[in-house]
């Protein structure tokens, strides 16, 4: 893990010799990292101590079985299944049956006749449509940035800790550095700064323009829960209510996840 991080980080900009980023730079690498290894670490945090950065994280613990039991895989989830796995056991349920938590996906028990003669460690993998309601609330009222084609160079000046520029006119601006001096003997980095304007608007969610946002909003969340092999399939706006000054949206979301869970048969006669 201490390794595949400090990868990350490299890949991001965080290295030895490097200059310290600004906060929100630091905010944004944390939370591709967080995406990008959402099967390994559960939670990560990047701290500055004087000219050093400390990372914290948190690896997220996934169970290894060292002997598998005699056992059934069984369903997690209220589910209609789209794809089955199976190394190992007898598969009991087909693909488009529907399915409930405790459900006996793939059988460990082998039957002559009616009579259990043996038990196995049934082994696979079983993914299944899943659904999901979620209520999004939107301000009638918002502010968004924009970009607009204003530009002006300038210079930053870097040094140790600090960071200068120059000759900006923009109140709201994003930037692109284009560097000319980075030592890494000296702790100084000058380059050349462009500035592009950005101006804030006035904008009003209305209950007929709401739905791509809110599809999007709906669809961002599910998807931070997912693991990197489940997907979201399709999403849809079911209602949409004005209360006060909010627009509440119910939007519908179905996924693709694993339903797999285990169910141990050791005791069963």
């Amino acid at each position: 893990i201490q390794k595949l991080i400090k990868e990350d980080l490299k890949e991001y900009g965080i290295t030895k010799y490097k200059f310290k980023i600004s906060y929100e730079e630091k905010e944004l690498i944390k939370e591709k990292i967080l995406d990008k290894e959402k099967d390994k670490i559960d939670w990560l945090e990047i701290e500055e101590q004087g000219t050093k950065y400390i990372i914290k994280l948190e690896e997220r613990k996934i169970k290894e079985e060292t002997t598998c039991n005699p056992r059934n895989i069984i369903s997690n989830k209220n589910a209609i299944i789209t794809k089955i796995t199976s190394e190992s056991g007898e598969i009991i349920k087909k693909i488009h049956d529907y399915v409930v938590p405790g459900d006996i996906l793939i059988s460990g028990l082998i039957y002559n006749k009616e009579n259990i003669v043996d038990k196995r460690c049934a082994i696979g993998k079983v993914y299944g449509e899943t659904w999901y309601k979620l209520k999004i609330t939107l301000d009638n009222n918002y502010k968004e940035i924009e970009e607009t084609n204003n530009t002006k160079n300038g210079i930053i000046i870097k040094f140790l800790n600090y960071e200068y520029k120059l000759f900006n006119k923009f109140s709201k601006y994003k930037t692109r550095e284009y560097n000319i001096i980075d030592s890494k003997i000296l702790p100084i980095k000058i380059g050349i700064i462009k500035y592009q304007e950005l101006i804030e608007k006035n904008k009003k969610n209305t209950i007929d323009n709401v739905d791509n946002k809110a599809l999007e909003i709906a669809e961002n969340k599910i998807s931070n829960q997912l693991l990197s092999d489940e997907r979201v399939l399709t999403k849809k706006v079911l209602k949409k209510t004005v209360k006060n000054s909010k627009i509440e949206v119910e939007v519908f979301v179905s996924t693709e996840e694993n339903i797999t869970a285990y169910q141990d048969i050791t005791d069963l006669i």
